[in-house]
C-alpha cells in the first residue's frame, strides 16, 4: 500500500493497484458520501479502472465500510478485482 491507511478517510486508486497508469489517482470510495452516491463512485470507479462489474451483494458489504474500516474495505475489494 502506497500511504497508511490507518489515516485514510477514503480510498484512492494507488490503494488498491501499484500500476499507476497516469498521473491522475481518483478517489474509488469515500465512506462520507450519501449511500446513493457512494455506491454509484465505487461501482463506477471500479470498473472504469479495474474493468469489474461489482455485484450488489458485493457493493452491499463495500458500502458497509465506514472510515475506521478502510484496511478491511481495501482488502475486500482487492479480492473482487485479484480473484
Amino acid at each position: 500500500m502506497s500511504r497508511d491507511l490507518n489515516y485514510a478517510v477514503f480510498v484512492c486508486y494507488d490503494d488498491i493497484s501499484s500500476n499507476i497508469i497516469n498521473e491522475a489517482n481518483p478517489v474509488i470510495y469515500n465512506p462520507i458520501l450519501d449511500e446513493a452516491e457512494k455506491r454509484t463512485q465505487l461501482h463506477d470507479k471500479v470498473k472504469d479502472c479495474f474493468n469489474v462489474e461489482l455485484t450488489t451483494e458485493q457493493l452491499d458489504s463495500l458500502c458497509s465500510k465506514d472510515k475506521y474500516h478502510i484496511e478491511e474495505f481495501v482488502e475486500e475489494l482487492k479480492s473482487y478485482i485479484y480473484k
